[in-house]
């Protein structure tokens, strides 16, 4: 094909091939640039499925604008000929390297020392500096992590995909068998999707797969560079797919000694089997590679003898005097100059004091100490204590030691607050929870309209105070906050009070308030997605359910416009989604978004369980409930309440009620457990139990109590109560149709064994398009009696739930 010239590329020389095309070197004579174009092998060419993974790399590659992915110039076909014209990298793939190690290339800077030699491997058999490894990894990592943000799981991630410049830059190539958004969904029976040796367990085994996969073959990767041999072995596909289902690797630190531990952890996380134990997102890899790095940088990491004992020796003498400076400088030095800290990771943020005296600004004060925590957050090296855990705090007399034991974390962050008119005052002190040393303090006066400014100021400064270098993407979350309408942000904190219980007031004030801020300030993001949340609350009862899905859907969309890297935005949207449109794809697109963007946000990965366990995808719903329990304070409720509905749905009650009764033991007024208790003892069969629970959960319930408690009541053999409390519900639903209470109603009937009564209310509560109150229709335990009809089959398929 040498010398060929196709539309206005000059074919010059053929570069490799593989089993998804043919790559050229070409001139594009329009541009008078070198490009490489890729040709789908004419004697597959026929095949529609390799034409469409063909399409798929080109429309997955050119989706992605990042300097670590070879660039997409365009697809074309000429004379039946489909092919991708491409960025021409001049270098080679990072399996010549690994190959060829010891040999000088072009572009190393880096010696490689003999304590670089694998234990087994020969003198002439040298392998890549670690140095060198980190860097060409944390390129690697950047590229796929813009690849994932965008919905790319690339799905062959391997060293004969990984290219390298001679000036040492990292491209990632071949897309072919990528995952997108809205793509082609090819399975291992079509074909072997990526090369055996760096499958992940889910792939090879021909299952779904999401970013978590390409991480796992991110791993393999970084052994081989590391060791020089792949992870897992076998003289045959089978007998490899054998070794990454079953064989635990051997430790990179056995085949070559100067590994640093922590980057043997890194790899040891990134080859678990278990997909929910491998670091989730790339970023979060990204994170411990870069402090791996700085620690060789600045010589932190333990040094391995390489000198002989005589070597040591004449080098003590011969610079004896040197020495007996240094000992001075060390013994000034630990007397007159501070002590270089470790990085301290996990922090809470104690209520502030109101020092105004004024009672009626502490919704403002709590407020102010909620944003602190918030922007904290965003910081994804740092384990940060939700507002819910610290509140327990307020007022406390217990000691700095103390509260910093209970909540397991390295600081503490204490204050207090002054607002005077439209001039606020913060003071701040920071403490070492360890020693109870003051580490830093500081007092702020500031224009109401910078408070939000401050905030984020404080944040990064608490961040340098602790060690904790900020990432970019760190950075890019915090960002920069636009003066604040003092009227618009007090009407916000007065708005979010009510909803979190901190004011009274209902829940149709608090919509009043939040839409009153965003009137006079439309560019304040966060007033947006609480004014979502309170539509939900209202939908159907102050708001028609067509009013509050406007509103909502307006608010969630303007938060995205304002700003699109905003987790709770698309939180927000995704709710949007979920209940008033059920359209549980994208909700679930907006969910994942959002935990991209925040990887800690506790409101994306709670509500993401959430809405994978209505749909029935129970193994995932529990790896967001435990992932979050893992990553969350050991004083919230949230994911308890997420684990006991996951346990109570799976017909497991006795693991529900464990989870119940410990949310009880934080919070005895968390109304949920109540229900969860009194349906899994009604399951279990203990009655009396059952029907004890069920009625602390009337006295304390706030979300269709009733309807619960009368199916308890019901099944239970008390007939009287559960007939009695459908009374009371036909008396309210004559008074106005309430979605909720049609779903109450089916709810009894379904307990009191009147299948045809309950299917009509479940079908009238559909009807009444209020979807909040249908949500777990598919896997309530409560419905099974229901599931053969065909009138319930027909309300799942309306809820796209079938």
């Amino acid at each position: 094909m040498s010398g060929r010239t196709i539309s206005h590329y000059k074919i010059i020389e053929k570069l490799g091939e593989g089993g998804m095309g043919e790559v050229y070197l070409a001139e594009d004579t329009q541009l008078d640039r070198n490009v490489a174009i890729k040709f789908l092998p004419k004697h597959v060419s026929a095949n529609d499925e390799m034409r469409n993974r063909f399409k798929v790399e080109a429309k997955a590659a050119a989706a992605l604008n990042h300097p670590n992915i070879a660039t997409i110039y365009n697809i074309e076909a000429v004379d039946g000929e489909i092919f991708i014209v491409m960025e021409y990298i001049d270098g080679k793939d990072l399996s010549e390297l690994i190959e060829n190690v010891g040999a000088k290339h072009s572009w190393q800077t880096t010696g490689i020392k003999e304590n670089d030699l694998a234990r087994n491997a020969s003198p002439l058999h040298r392998l890549m500096p670690i140095a060198e490894i980190l860097d060409i990894s944390l390129q690697i990592s950047k590229g796929l992590q813009v690849a994932h943000e965008n919905g790319v799981v690339h799905r062959d991630i391997k060293s004969a995909n990984i290219m390298l410049t001679a000036r040492g830059e990292v491209k990632i190539m071949d897309f072919g068998l990528a995952k997108v958004p809205g793509g082609p969904q090819l399975t291992k029976g079509q074909s072997t999707l990526g090369t055996a040796a760096y499958m992940s367990p889910e792939q090879t085994s021909g299952e779904a797969v999401d970013q978590r996969s390409d991480i796992f073959s991110f791993g393999v990767l970084l052994y081989e560079m590391l060791t020089g041999q792949r992870p897992f072995k076998g003289e045959y596909e089978q007998a490899v797919a054998y070794s990454i289902l079953n064989i635990e690797p051997e430790p990179v630190t056995a085949l070559r000694s100067g590994i640093p531990m922590a980057l043997e952890r890194i790899v040891n996380k990134c080859l678990q089997k278990e997909p929910s134990s491998r670091y989730q997102h790339v970023e979060e890899m990204t994170v411990d590679l870069t402090a791996v790095k700085k620690q060789i940088e600045t010589g932190e990491t333990k040094k391995h003898p390489d000198e002989s004992a005589s070597l040591k020796r004449k080098s003590f003498y011969r610079h004896g005097g040197l020495i007996s400076f240094l000992i001075l400088v060390v013994f000034f030095g630990y007397y007159f100059w501070p002590e270089q800290r470790v990085p301290i990771n996990s922090i809470a943020v104690l209520p502030l004091n109101n020092l105004s005296g004024d009672s009626t600004q502490v919704y403002f004060v709590d407020g102010m100490t909620e944003i602190l925590i918030t922007e904290l957050s965003k910081i994804e090296a740092l384990r940060v204590i939700s507002r819910a855990s610290v509140m327990r705090y307020k007022n406390t007399g217990k000691s700095m030691p103390e509260i910093a034991q209970e909540l397991q974390v390295g600081a503490l962050v204490d204050g207090s607050l002054l607002r005077i008119g439209n001039q606020v005052r913060f003071t701040v002190q920071l403490i070492e929870a360890e020693t109870d040393h003051h580490l830093w303090a500081n007092d702020y006066e500031r224009d109401f309209r910078d408070v939000l400014t401050l905030q984020k100021e404080m944040a990064r400064t608490i961040a340098r105070e602790i060690n904790i270098q900020l990432t970019p993407r760190d950075d890019a979350r915090i960002g920069e906050e636009q003066p604040v309408d003092p009227v618009a942000f007090d009407l916000y904190l007065r708005g979010s009070g009510i909803l979190k219980d901190e004011l009274a007031g209902s829940t149709e004030q608090a919509i009043k308030y939040l839409e009153q801020s965003v009137a006079i300030d439309p560019n304040f993001v966060p007033a947006y997605s609480y004014l979502v949340e309170a539509c939900f609350t209202e939908a159907g009862n102050s708001l028609s359910v067509a009013e509050a899905e406007l509103k909502a859907r307006r608010a969630a969309s303007k938060a995205l416009q304002l700003n699109e890297k905003l987790a709770e935005a698309h939180v927000a949207m995704g709710l949007v989604l979920e209940f008033f449109e059920l359209d549980w794809a994208g909700a679930e697109q907006s969910f994942r978004r959002a935990i991209q963007l925040n990887p800690r946000s506790e409101y994306a990965r709670i509500e993401y369980g959430w809405l994978l366990l209505r749909l029935g995808r129970f193994d995932e719903a529990l790896a967001e409930f435990e992932m979050h329990h893992t990553l969350e304070d050991p004083f919230s409720i949230t994911p308890y309440s997420g684990l006991a509905a996951h346990y109570y749905y799976t017909r497991q009650c006795d693991l529900s009620i464990k989870w119940s009764r410990k949310g009880q033991e934080l919070d005895s007024t968390a109304n949920a457990f109540y229900g969860f208790l009194g349906a899994a003892y009604l399951e279990k069969g203990e009655y009396d139990l059952a029907i004890t629970f069920a009625e602390k959960y009337l006295r304390f319930g706030r979300w269709s109590p009733r309807g619960v408690a009368g199916y308890i009541y019901a099944v239970a053999g008390e007939r009287e109560k559960a007939l009695k409390l459908l009374d009371s519900l036909q008396v309210h639903w004559q008074q106005g149709a309430k979605s909720s209470i049609a779903k109450q109603l089916a709810d009894i009937y379904t307990g009191l064994g009147q299948k045809e009564k309950a299917l009509t209310w479940l079908e009238r509560a559909y009807e009444l398009r209020n979807y909040l109150y249908l949500h777990d229709v598919k896997v309530h335990p409560m419905f099974d009696s229901l599931r053969d009809e065909p009138r319930f089959k027909a309300l799942l398929k309306k809820m796209k739930l079938e």
